[in-house]
């Protein structure tokens, strides 16, 4: 078996450095051969699977060019209707949680979960009493901007009653920081 991804996307988004560099290493350790961003040569490969971004045109012009070609996405999007029509036009959606696989299962049959989960090299941490209580967020800040206000009014009553701390870690060099509408 022979696969390509194909992901024009950044190494230093998680989607792209997950779903694409830990999905083909994954693969690779299978023994199956695998090649990253080849656009030209579909007719060497048996799966194609593509990023989110690339555009339905694109994927048609791939499934055109070997039509034993079987293809899907990485880390679908519903957002816009462009999205979906990817979604439709895909044999396969390759998710990262059991909750997308439940959702996407709605638009397509087919979907994979891969766990969004980077291997790091962690070091045990040593806990120290604080009377500060410390939130993570991990993630995009395209997220942060859409936080739902449920999530927002749950940490504002948390923060009545707590001494609360939000640590927040994304690309802030390229999306500059964020500015927090929460009360606290």
């Amino acid at each position: 078996m022979n696969i390509v991804i194909n992901d024009p996307g950044d190494v230093n988004m998680g989607s792209t450095r997950i779903f694409v560099h830990y999905l083909s290493d994954y693969f690779k350790s299978l023994g199956i051969k695998v090649v990253v961003n080849d656009w030209v040569n579909y007719d060497l490969y048996d799966i194609a699977i593509f990023g989110k971004s690339v555009s339905l045109k694109y994927l048609k012009e791939a499934k055109n060019s070997n039509r034993h070609l079987v293809f899907g996405i990485i880390h679908p999007s519903d957002r816009r209707r462009s999205h979906i029509n990817r979604i439709k036009v895909s044999d396969f959606a390759i998710v990262g949680s059991v909750e997308e696989r439940d959702y996407y299962m709605n638009i397509i049959s087919n979907v994979f979960q891969f766990p969004q989960i980077e291997e790091i090299n962690r070091q045990p941490k040593r806990h120290t009493q604080k009377n500060t209580i410390l939130l993570g967020y991990h993630g995009n800040k395209m997220h942060l901007d859409s936080m739902s206000d449920d999530l927002s009014n749950a940490i504002d009553r948390i923060g009545r009653e707590f001494d609360i701390e939000l640590k927040c870690v994304y690309n802030f060099k390229q999306l500059g920081k964020w500015r927090s509408q929460l009360n606290n």
